[in-house]
């Protein structure tokens, strides 16, 4: 599937889920702080 979308496509997929990654890694070490205090 990915095959058929053009590269400025493929491009912005990975720049989203990039961030939305790092958004959920920012998310989840901050409830871990907050769970072992």
């Amino acid at each position: 599937m990915l095959k058929h979308i053009n590269p400025g496509i493929q491009w912005f997929l990975r720049l989203v889920l990039s961030s939305v990654a790092s958004q959920l890694v920012r998310w989840a070490l901050r409830n871990a702080l907050d769970w072992l205090e």
